[in-house]
């Protein structure tokens, strides 16, 4: 017979004999009040930018020295 634990979820199956169901629960791990207490807030990103290429007029370089580029 296989035994299905439904104390948990999602439904966990016993791979071993079970004689009776105590409801045991690991006082290592922390409950979820405790994981709440100790999660970080992250603030979600930004996309309001624009992605992509612009389309720019590019003014004629003023700094070139005659001469340099030969």
């Amino acid at each position: 017979m296989m035994v299905v634990c439904t104390a948990t979820y999602p439904d966990f199956p016993v791979p071993f004999i079970v004689r009776e169901c105590t409801g045991f629960t690991d006082r290592a791990k922390p409950d979820w009040d405790e994981m709440e207490k100790f999660a970080i807030d992250i603030a979600p990103v930004n996309f309001a930018k624009k992605v992509g290429f612009r389309s720019q007029e590019r003014e004629p370089e003023k700094d070139v020295v005659p001469g340099m580029l030969d």
